[in-house]
């Protein structure tokens, strides 16, 4: 048994390729989509009850994902260019502050505007992650043409995964606009097109899971591909019967119930990517990726 990675290479074993994002980049996003698990879970939990908590979770938890790519903003403007990384960062802002008006006094809820507020933002914050991916396909097939192969410009997920993405990403904001205009979610097509969207993200994600079980270990790339698929599925039989959602058994589970277990799956990939980091850094690895 090899006692470390420099054992493995004189014995012409492959090593796992290595993690650049800091501890601090990658703890925080853990954190982040942690906390918006938990704020989503405790809303499943009591849809009936006022408590503002974990309205502000779900605040909290995109911040923090906001301040982890900002931390690691440098290497990521190098691979996908500064457009692409503000534009994350703006998404994962609006995402967080759609809940504001509904932690600052609840029953806003009530509100058809607030509600429209809601999905406005939801639906630019996934339109901007979607065009976010479109650019970073561009910048790939630019840099191809140009033969840069810079280490630091190399962006390694395929042209096709990156459409495809991109397109899910890009259904799932028309989803929500769709739901923006129509509060009531009574259009079948709305959640047909919240389903599709992340479904094709987790097909995406399954087409690299190859390139990315390199980097955080297969068992962890599962995790998010079943996270991803998670929060797709419940959008499936609110596409069959839309009335589900205003459902006082099934409402609060497909809405958020579903939405929590899918990130709380993603947070554990997060934390297997914090441990793997840690043992690659224990057994010398040299921070690359």
């Amino acid at each position: 048994m090899s006692t470390g990675l420099a054992d493995d290479v004189k014995a012409g074993v492959v090593p796992p390729e290595d993690i650049h994002a800091s501890f601090f980049t990658l703890i925080t996003a853990t954190l982040g989509l942690f906390v918006t698990a938990v704020g989503l879970v405790w809303m499943w939990q009591v849809p009936t009850a006022s408590p503002v908590l974990p309205l502000w979770l779900e605040i909290v938890g995109p911040v923090l994902i906001a301040v982890a790519v900002t931390s690691h903003i440098d290497h990521l403007a190098n691979r996908i260019g500064h457009f692409a990384v503000i534009s994350t960062i703006v998404g994962v802002f609006l995402w967080g502050a759609a809940y504001l008006p509904f932690a600052i006094n609840n029953l806003n809820y009530g509100s058809t505007t607030w509600q429209r507020f809601f999905y406005s933002m939801w639906g630019t914050a996934f339109l901007l992650f979607s065009l976010t991916l479109f650019v970073v396909a561009w910048h790939k097939e630019d840099r191809l043409e140009h033969q840069d192969l810079a280490k630091e410009h190399i962006i390694h997920v395929s042209f096709p995964v990156l459409i495809i993405a991109a397109i899910g990403t890009l259904l799932f904001s028309c989803g929500l606009f769709d739901l923006a205009f129509n509060p009531t979610g009574s259009s079948p097509m709305t959640w047909v097109l919240e389903a599709v969207g992340p479904l094709l993200l987790a097909v995406a994600v399954t087409l690299h899971i190859d390139h990315m079980s390199k980097h955080i270990g297969r068992f962890a790339v599962v995790l998010g591909i079943v996270g991803m698929f998670v929060w797709a599925l419940p959008n499936i039989p609110l596409a069959f019967k839309p009335s589900l959602v205003h459902s006082s058994d099934w409402g609060p589970f497909l809405t958020n119930g579903c939405f929590g277990i899918g990130y709380a799956l993603l947070g554990l990939t997060a934390l297997l990517l914090v441990l793997r980091k840690s043992k690659l850094e224990k057994n010398g690895a040299v921070m690359s990726w």
